[in-house]
């Protein structure tokens, strides 16, 4: 151990006695923590030992640089090889950054990425600065991951002996060859292998296999192959690009890197296509064995994928490509749908303008001149042609074929290290579905062609989006030609200013639109009102009855008009408020002025229900029959034109809606009849207010339901006013509550009667019977009360007569009126003349109702068993076992009550005492 004996020179030495001082040192080829494991278990030990060394010194990968540079790179510095070397580091300095240096580097940027001066090239020579640092990186990494273990150790000796091998393998040797050329990473490996034995594994087994596959594609694919390792092994903060793999492999000052980079792209594409590397994102690195089998298997499966699969993919993926162009915003005033195809699938079925799309699969046979005369014919329709090319269709496969693998393993119950590969895996299928394909199609499409109005536009080098959105545009302005007279951007709360306008200013749309003149009047003939109006004529002049909002917005928003359905709306209200159209919902007709109206435009649902017809007209005879009913019913005389009928009937209307309101509510409140007449007449008159234009209202007024409405609950009213005037309803709610209260306990059904007539629609007028049978009712009641209140107080009076003369009081007076004392009687009432006032239902003393009378009675009776009991028990002899033993003669059954007392007070004295109580009773009839 070491170790050990490192620690036992330390302590000898520091045991002896030596005059001067005694240098001890130690040397180790790797920091010992990190190449003996055993050093975490052994920490005190080694922290001890090292504490005694005062000096620490170690030997960094700059350190290495050094020896490396002074022990084999070192050069004259006046020879004519500086001379030519600095010469030509000068002329090919542009091309030694470009092809040489790395790029992407997220450490040491300055020490890989940027040109270094001379004299720092000088001294790595052939070597670049960077790649003896890149070396040790490499170095350190395959020491982590176990390569080798014994033939690393030592960073200096290993550098020394992969450079020496660098300069000394090949053939030709490095330095048998001319000054310009460089030391490329491929002898870099070669000189690992050899020198110091390092590379084992399946990856060294696969680059050796790749001698045969340089053969056939004449490729240096091996030499990429065996830089692409070595670069993989630093980790990623050096991405292993084929630009950085070129930079290692750069050659000889002065070479064009160009076609080294192509001949790289190339030697990557062979070793990526047999399976050999994998490439993300423009990085690359070696298959493991599970990798590359696993890749074989995604290949076998490709080549079983059929073209219809490959088809379906491509649509879906198309879908989210060309969901941009679902909606048009034509013109920033409205959203028009346009339906798409692709491959003559529809992924997007709503609209009236065509998009055809044809991708890279299609099948079919596309004649371009043949789709050019069509889309002279048809400007509805657009044909965006695909550019063909195979990697959106490898890509397609690939994603098949991925999925199908990822399943087969998955379902072969893998290990855990095969599950993380295979969540690897499905994850770079996400990317390949979510990301390339999608990427790849719309760049298929963007070199694509666009065929419209009879003519090709070639969209690769322009905007293709803006194209695709011109030509869209193109085709709306051609097919809804009248647009224009709807051409605005109604807001839903612009649509309904019109139907209760009075005059003044609206929304600035009413006057883009040409709805309203200079003089504030509705314009009948103004574009888009004539064409609506024309529109709903036509349909109900050929009695056409698909006449609702949903089908005239349907027809308008259909070619050539292309109209919102807000634009529609605020034309149907305009319309509506000039009183040239009318609405009909559930079998009532709405016209100008009905605030009705406002709700139903508010409603989507029912103004698609409602039907619009032509405005309303009224003959002589209605005009005529409304001005007669409104003098029969409301007194009002001399009414002739519509508009003094509605002027007047609205004025009564109002009215009875005011007063009727208050007293169905006070009714409500009251919980008397009466009701459905008043609400009935309320809902008629609301229904005549709602109307908004004359002839509408009086229509509705003169109708038979109507007139038989008003006769029949207009007398209802009246009555109710008048009650409510002379406090009638207060009376009746106190009716109310003596029947329920107080007669219902006499006499149920009588209270019931009355409350059917107080509960009745025809309550007002019946007042006069409900008056009289409350009278009577109240008689009887007051009579019955009075009469149960005296009988109360007499017999409450006798039973305390008997108690007080129970033999109890003659034994021990006191300790009887203790015991009645302690039982307070029941009922205790003065009053003669319990209901002297009228409108009392109780007596004002003991404010008992009759039914709480009639329970007293049950009381008083206890209350007499209680007390006899008690009274009976003072006579049982104390300290004697108790024993009775008596006859009684019981007459009536007022004597029972005593009898039982007395044997209750017995049985409860025994029990007192823990005593049983035996009884013998014997009961027999008595001449």
């Amino acid at each position: 151990d070491r170790l050990m004996e490192l620690q036992a020179i330390a302590e000898t030495i520091s045991q002896r006695h030596i005059v001067g001082k005694v240098w001890l040192i130690a040397t180790a080829q790797e920091a010992l923590e990190e190449k003996i494991p055993e050093i975490s278990r052994r920490e005190a030990d080694f922290q001890k030992l090292r504490d005694r060394f005062q000096m620490k010194a170690t030997l960094t990968p700059e350190n290495v640089t050094i020896v490396v540079q002074k022990r084999l790179l070192d050069k004259k510095r006046d020879s004519l090889l500086r001379e030519e070397i600095e010469k030509k580091f000068q002329s090919h300095s542009g091309r030694l950054a470009s092809g040489a240096l790395l790029k992407n580097v997220s450490r040491d940027i300055d020490r890989y990425t940027k040109l270094f001066p001379f004299e720092e090239f000088f001294a790595s020579y052939p070597f670049m600065p960077y790649h003896l640092h890149l070396m040790q990186k490499v170095l350190d990494n395959l020491r982590g991951k176990g390569f080798g273990i014994q033939g690393l150790t030592g960073r200096e000796r290993s550098a020394l002996g992969i450079v020496r091998g660098t300069l000394l393998q090949g053939d030709p040797q490095l330095l048998e060859m001319e000054v310009d050329f460089l030391a490329t990473f491929d002898r870099v490996f070669d000189a690992m292998e050899e020198e110091v034995q390092t590379l084992r594994g399946a990856e060294m087994a696969t680059i050796k296999e790749l001698a045969k596959l340089e053969e056939r594609e004449k490729l240096p694919v091996q030499k990429v192959a065996k830089a692409l390792f070595l670069l993989q092994q630093v980790g990623d903060w050096l991405p292993a690009t084929a630009e950085n793999i070129a930079a290692i492999l750069y050659p000889k000052l002065g070479e064009d890197p160009f076609p080294i980079l192509e001949e790289v792209r190339k030697s990557l594409s062979v070793l990526v296509r047999e399976h050999y590397v994998g490439e993300k994102e423009g990085k690359y690195h070696f298959f493991s064995e599970t990798e590359r089998t696993f890749e074989q298997e995604v290949e076998q499966q490709r080549q079983r994928i059929p073209t219809v699969k490959k088809q379906e993919l491509a649509k879906e993926i198309f879908r989210e490509g060309l969901r941009r162009f679902q909606k048009l915003r034509y013109r920033d005033l409205q959203d028009f749908e346009i339906k798409i195809d692709v491959d003559d699938v529809n992924i997007s079925p709503r609209g009236y303008i065509s998009l055809k799309v044809f991708s890279p699969l299609y099948l079919g046979d596309l004649n371009l001149d043949d789709i050019e005369l069509r889309t002279a014919r048809e400007k509805d329709v657009i044909y965006l042609i695909a550019a063909s090319e195979s990697t959106f269709e490898d890509d397609l496969e690939r994603a098949l074929a991925l999925e199908k693998a990822l399943e087969q393993r998955e379902s072969k119950a893998p290990s855990e290290e095969e599950k993380a590969f295979l969540r690897e895996k499905r994850k770079d299928l996400t990317i390949l579905r979510e990301d390339v394909l999608p990427a790849k199609a719309v760049d298929v499409l963007r070199k694509g062609i666009l065929i419209y109005r009879g003519g090709r536009v070639p969209l690769h080098g322009t905007d293709w989006t803006e194209k695709v959105r011109q030509a869209l545009v193109a085709s709306v302005k051609d097919t809804f030609y009248e647009f224009d007279k709807g051409a605005a951007r109604v807001r839903d709360d612009e649509v309904t200013k019109i139907l209760t306008w009075k005059g003044g200013s609206l929304p600035l749309v009413y006057q883009a639109l040409a709805v309203i003149d200079p003089s504030s009047n509705i314009r009948e003939d103004a574009p888009l009102l004539q064409t609506l109006l024309s529109e709903i004529r036509s349909r109900v002049e050929s009695h056409n009855t698909q006449r609702t909002g949903k089908d005239l917005m349907d027809h308008f928003s259909a070619p050539p008009y292309g109209w919102s359905p807000n634009v529609v709306k605020l034309g149907l209200a305009a319309l509506i408020a000039r009183g040239s159209i009318s609405l009909v919902l559930e079998g009532r007709t709405y016209a100008s002025g009905d605030p009705g109206l406002v709700d139903i435009f508010k409603s989507a649902r029912r103004l698609s229900n409602a039907r619009f017809d032509l405005g309303l007209t009224l003959n002589p005879d209605e005009e005529e029959q409304a001005s007669r009913l409104l003098a029969e019913l409301f007194g009002e005389h001399g009414k002739i034109t519509p508009a003094e009928i509605q002027g007047a009937l609205r004025r009564h209307l109002e009215e009875i809606s005011q007063k009727g309101t208050n007293l169905l509510q006070r009714l409500r409140d009251l919980g008397l009849g009466g009701q459905k007449p008043l609400e009935d007449l309320i809902s008629k008159v609301n229904s005549l207010l709602e109307k908004g234009s004359a002839e509408a209202m009086i229509k509705e007024f003169i109708k038979d339901e109507t007139v038989k409405a008003f006769c029949q609950n207009l007398r209802t009213l009246k009555e109710a006013s008048r009650l409510e005037e002379g406090k009638g309803l207060e009376r009746a709610k106190e009716i109310r509550e003596f029947a329920t209260n107080h007669l219902a306990v006499l006499d149920s059904q009588e209270a019931r009667k009355l409350r059917q007539i107080l509960q009745s629609d025809d309550l007002p007028l019946r007042w006069e019977e409900l008056l009289e049978a409350y009278r009577q009712k109240e008689d009887l009641f007051r009579k019955e009360y009075k009469a149960l209140h005296a009988k109360l107080r007499k017999e409450c009076s006798e039973a305390v007569k008997r108690l007080r003369s129970h033999p109890a009081f003659a034994k021990d007076r006191e300790e009887a009126e203790r015991v009645l004392k302690a039982h307070p009687l029941p009922f205790v009432c003065d009053e003669e003349n319990p209901l002297s006032e009228l409108g009392t239902y109780v007596c004002p003393s003991c404010n008992l109702t009759l039914g709480a009378l009639r329970q007293k009675f049950q009381e008083l009776k206890a209350w007499e068993a209680i007390v006899l009991q008690q009274l009976e028990g003072l006579l049982l002899p104390e300290g004697e076992k108790l024993a009775i033993e008596e006859q009684y003669h019981i007459s009536s059954p007022e004597e029972i009550e005593p009898f039982v007392a007395k044997i209750k007070a017995f049985i409860h004295g025994a029990l007192g005492k823990g005593k049983k109580a035996r009884l013998y009773i014997k009961a027999e009839e008595e001449e």
